[in-house]
């Protein structure tokens, strides 16, 4: 029996249950946000005889089942499922758009309404979290939420997410919602340095990001509660708008102004375990002698958007960092 050599980062694929050889895929992109978006799998697959198309069923709805990772390196092998969006054909080759199963379970609408009344975050989480492992802060207060009949569950975990300052995701078979404030102080995960040749890791390409004002725009508000034993209350600076919010506890008021600013673009060679919502730790070193680390960006930073990108033998990571705003 001949052993199966082991590839840079997407190791296996079935679609509808059947095997889809691997060299017929030309490039994987696999995409992880710290919101709920993704984890979404870009396929380009060579399909010269039409036999993907027609024989394998490609095409919206159809069932990917990916094993990705690099079992001789980070040690970072995970497998997901996927549904197919669109898989259009260009001449020999088929561009397949999927996004992971679960995540797409909740983005489909409720046929039935379900309320929640002081209720944990975490409790609402679990209740929503079909098919996937809730990961949830210890959050000291409660909240009440209503998902209507037509609403998305996403919507619903979107804004117990933003109630607490929180960010909340899915990736590998888990649903996460952690706090801003303390997910940017804890261990970073990898420190990846530029400009040190010796450094384990070590980051190729780097691009700033000036985008703070276009992220916090939509959050510049002056945000009211209306409390029955303490009448009006607000948080942010007078001169803003004004933006009625039905809590009005002081901690989801000021919550509501909370945002992820991306800071840097940065890519590396690859590595599965990096993942959105990891803590990476940034050093930038300088030729100038006198001042060799650049201290002008956070040391710390949380991985808003992280994807893996294999194309025939290259295998990178590209990440974009970001720190919570103040």
């Amino acid at each position: 029996m001949v052993q199966q050599s082991n590839q840079y980062f997407l190791q296996s694929l079935e679609i509808n249950g059947e095997v889809l050889p691997r060299e017929s895929v030309t490039s994987v992109a696999y995409i992880e946000i710290a919101k709920l978006e993704a984890p979404l799998l870009l396929l380009s697959v060579r399909d010269v005889t039409g036999y993907v198309l027609d024989n394998m069923g490609v095409k919206e709805g159809a069932v990917i089942t990916a094993t990705l990772g690099d079992p001789e390196g980070e040690q970072a092998l995970f497998k997901e499922t996927f549904s197919i969006v669109s898989a259009p054909l260009n001449r020999d080759t088929v561009t397949i758009t999927s996004i992971a199963i679960p995540m797409r379970t909740l983005l489909i609408p409720t046929s039935t309404p379900r309320f929640f009344v002081d209720a944990e975050p975490e409790k609402v989480i679990r209740s929503l979290a079909k098919g996937l492992h809730p990961v949830t802060d210890p959050f000291n207060r409660l909240g009440t939420y209503h998902l209507n009949m037509g609403q998305k569950p996403a919507t619903l975990i979107r804004q117990v997410a933003t109630d607490h300052g929180a960010l909340t995701w899915t990736a590998r078979g888990q649903l996460h919602l952690k706090s801003m404030i303390d997910l940017i102080k804890t261990k970073p995960a990898f420190t990846y340095e530029y400009n040190n040749p010796q450094a384990r890791y070590r980051i190729t390409k780097m691009r700033n990001l000036n985008a703070d004002f276009a992220v916090t725009a939509a959050k510049q508000h002056r945000y009211v509660g209306y409390s029955m034993t303490e009448g009006y209350r607000s948080f942010g600076e007078a001169s803003l708008p004004v933006k009625m919010v039905s809590d009005a506890d002081m901690g989801t008021l000021q919550n509501r102004g909370r945002v992820l600013i991306p800071k840097l673009d940065i890519e590396c060679t690859g590595n599965p375990a990096i993942q959105a919502g990891s803590v990476i730790q940034v050093v930038i070193h300088r030729y100038d002698p006198d001042n060799r680390i650049d201290e002008s960006i956070p040391k710390n930073m949380i991985v808003e958007r992280v994807t893996q990108f294999e194309e025939r033998i290259a295998y990178s990571t590209r990440m974009i960092l970001g720190v919570p705003n103040a």
